[in-house]
């Protein structure tokens, strides 16, 4: 059993299970499928689709393009958002891998480093009619395509974004027939048709492509406000996906922090999360100090996944 009741039981459940096990207990474990296999010894999920013979790993695990968005997204776009960077958005093995549509478009841009050997040719490309995630648009011919920028030419041709109703169906059709996924509840798929029509070139945050670093602050920005949206969702479906979403993001932050202390505590947010207690305020402040300081040791820092990179065991 893994849920403790009460955050001041963590350090004698956590003596209980072990440290190893903290992470069992945010998301299932992804079962075996045909991705990359990281090196023992680093457990991010994004090196399971990093390109192995990327020159500079360290540098794609620790920045993303700059975001084509307006400045401040209305919350409809920010809900979809976050159900964008979901790995709960999706069904079968890509669930299991913890992809999310973020994992090809990062920043809801592309992401020229993605690789999966049996559905990419070159880095940054991919088979969309594989049936490595999903039977029903399998052709049986390996024919990747290059995975399109949302904010350019490329991303915007598939479909007529000002078209709601065809990107509506579009983006479900992805998600059950591409992915295996469970059709998506109607708060959540407008959401992310929302955020999906704020994508474009003339709302880029900076040169078109720029990168910038990827943050600690990011997941927890995460994690807190899918964890409000799924305490204020009308239906249980969207209150179940969002509780997903939001554990799914401590998850992240509990791979790239080492600290036992931390590591706890976030395995037990985790929980009370799935509870559908309200996101701890008293606890919101140290804890966030805590991870700012931390966070220059943590696998956000390129220069320590850099080292953890070269000394990992390979096998």
């Amino acid at each position: 059993m893994c849920a403790p009741k009460h955050l001041n039981s963590v350090a004698r459940w956590a003596g209980y299970i072990g440290i190893a096990g903290l992470a069992a207990c945010l998301l299932p474990q992804a079962g075996p499928s045909d991705l990359n296999t990281p090196p023992q010894g680093i457990d991010l999920v994004e090196l399971s689709w990093l390109d192995p013979e990327h020159p500079d790993p360290a540098k794609a695990l620790t920045s993303e393009p700059v975001a084509c968005v307006p400045d401040s997204l209305s919350p409809a776009a920010r809900a979809g958002e976050l159900a964008f960077n979901s790995p709960a958005l999706l069904g079968g093995q890509a669930a299991k891998k913890r992809l999310s549509c973020g994992s090809c478009h990062q920043n809801g841009r592309g992401n020229p480093s993605f690789h999966i050997a049996s559905l990419s040719g070159a880095p940054g490309t991919a088979d969309v009619t594989s049936g490595l995630f999903g039977p029903e648009r399998a052709d049986e011919t390996f024919n990747p395509v290059p995975i399109p920028d949302l904010a350019m030419a490329d991303g915007q041709d598939q479909v007529d974004r000002s078209d709601t109703g065809a990107l509506t169906q579009f983006v479900s059709a992805q998600i059950v027939e591409e992915f295996s996924g469970a059709p998506a509840s109607e708060a959540v798929l407008g959401s992310l048709v929302t955020y999906l029509q704020s994508i474009d070139l003339r709302h880029c945050s900076g040169a078109a492509g720029e990168t910038i670093p990827l943050g600690w602050m990011n997941d927890w920005r995460d994690a807190k406000d899918a964890a409000d949206l799924a305490l204020s969702a009308s239906d249980p479906k969207t209150r179940a996906f969002y509780t997903q979403t939001s554990r799914a993001a401590l998850g992240r932050l509990n791979a790239r922090f080492s600290a036992a202390d931390i590591r706890s505590e976030l395995v037990a947010l985790s929980q009370l999360i799935a509870t559908g207690e309200p996101w701890p305020g008293d606890m919101t402040t140290a804890l966030e100090a805590r991870l700012a300081a931390l966070a220059p040791a943590s696998l956000y820092s390129r220069s320590v996944i850099r080292k953890a990179l070269e000394t990992a065991d390979p096998n």
